[in-house]
């Protein structure tokens, strides 16, 4: 009886830390989406298919030349590095990329 009741609590509480998982990570790093899934080889080495981002909430003065930036765009989601920043204009592009991406 009291393994049943003990697998029935832990049970319990992983199924409430994983609800509020995602509540969690977006009050701690500040991100309205707080995780992602690499799901393509342009950041390659540093950034392979099937790896795990998270992703923390940033201002525009932290940003900096080297900085890896997540960013949305007219197909998606990007995560590419920051080439370099020219007044209000950011200029990035994937590591295993061959050019840059449109600022």
């Amino acid at each position: 009886m009291k393994s049943v009741l003990a697998w029935v609590l832990a049970t319990g509480g992983l199924l409430v830390a994983i609800h509020f998982l995602p509540q969690g990570l977006i009050a701690v790093l500040g991100s309205d989406t707080p995780a992602a899934v690499v799901i393509s080889r342009s950041m390659w080495p540093v950034l392979n298919r099937g790896d795990v981002v998270f992703i923390k909430g940033t201002t525009r003065e932290e940003v900096r030349a080297g900085t890896i930036l997540v960013f949305k765009h007219q197909n998606g989601i990007a995560i590419h590095r920051v080439v370099r920043v020219v007044g209000e204009t950011i200029v990035t592009k994937g590591d295993a990329n061959p050019k840059e991406d449109d600022p």
